[in-house]
């Protein structure tokens, strides 16, 4: 309906499931539709659902550069940001490299200093 817009948690599923399709350039265009057509502010769930998009596409690296670039927007990445890396990993990749993945954001987050939600240790 016109005049309605949808609360940012919509935006959030739709970037992670563009993840999947490993299109995350659709992610990144929902990202900016999010604010520039709906006003709606980006979050650190927002940076994190980016760069889960991208996590799940099989780019790690570009995944770590957002993460990096969220303190020159003025957020800081906090465990809103990490845990989908950490709970939902690119599933084509073997188990171990999904656990090494898991791995290197738990350590990017205790860098951090961040008291880590109980469901990344479940």
């Amino acid at each position: 309906e016109e005049g309605l817009s949808p609360p940012a948690s919509v935006f959030h599923a739709l970037m992670g499931s563009f993840g999947l399709l490993r299109r995350p350039d659709l992610a990144h265009s929902w990202m900016k539709k999010m604010k520039t057509t709906f006003g709606i502010r980006h979050t650190t769930v927002t940076y994190g659902a980016w760069a889960l998009a991208l996590a799940r596409s099989g780019d790690f690296h570009k995944a770590d550069k957002v993460v990096a670039s969220m303190p020159s927007v003025g957020l800081t990445p906090d465990a809103a940001c990490f845990t989908p890396l950490i709970l939902y990993p690119n599933s084509s990749l073997p188990l171990t490299q999904q656990a090494n993945l898991a791995d290197h954001w738990l350590n990017k987050m205790q860098k951090l200093k961040f008291k880590m939600p109980r469901e990344v240790y479940t």
